[in-house]
């Protein structure tokens, strides 16, 4: 029954049914003390997706710390979960963990801007130049391209560093 379970919670998954899913999902889960690492990041990212961001985060913290694409993502989602959560202190942290792993570019492209983002509302403005100031490097076609110079702009002029906000 178990296995049924994550098989019909992992087909509707994958048909985006995400409340579907949690239901079977949470059936198989249910009394285990371990999950698949695999099966964990989908309940973690069907949580998410059913806006169940304690659940999210539960799930994705574990992954996390994995240095795998799997726990790139979930460092991603993390951070995104986290912010929901209105929980701003602790997204910089899964946020530089997605960024710092390079499985897959556009996460550590897209977590590297959520990072100076978070980081950028929190007023660590250095940590904003550091993590930004490669940036048009390290994606020259970046569609967030103009965010990040907006935020390393704002940035480097909030950091009272005048001379280098004219330069960049």
């Amino acid at each position: 029954a178990d296995e049924i379970a994550l098989l019909v919670g992992d087909a509707y998954y994958q048909k985006a049914d995400y409340k579907t899913a949690a239901k079977y999902f949470t059936q198989y889960a249910e009394g285990k003390r371990s999950l698949d690492e695999v099966v964990q990041y989908k309940i973690a990212f069907t949580d998410y997706k059913n806006d169940n961001y304690k659940n999210a985060i539960a799930n994705f913290k574990d992954l996390a710390l994995k240095k795998t694409a799997l726990g790139q993502s979930a460092a991603y989602y993390l951070g995104l979960s986290y912010l929901r959560e209105n929980n701003k202190q602790f997204a910089p942290t899964a946020f530089d963990q997605a960024r710092k792993n390079d499985f897959d570019k556009g996460v550590t492209e897209a977590a590297t801007v959520k990072y100076a983002q978070v980081n950028y509302e929190l007023g660590n403005f250095r940590e904003v130049i550091n993590s930004l100031t490669n940036f048009t490097k390290d994606f020259p076609d970046s569609e967030q391209g103009a965010d990040a110079d907006n935020l390393l702009s704002e940035a480097y002029f909030n950091s009272n560093n005048y001379p280098e906000a004219i330069r960049h």
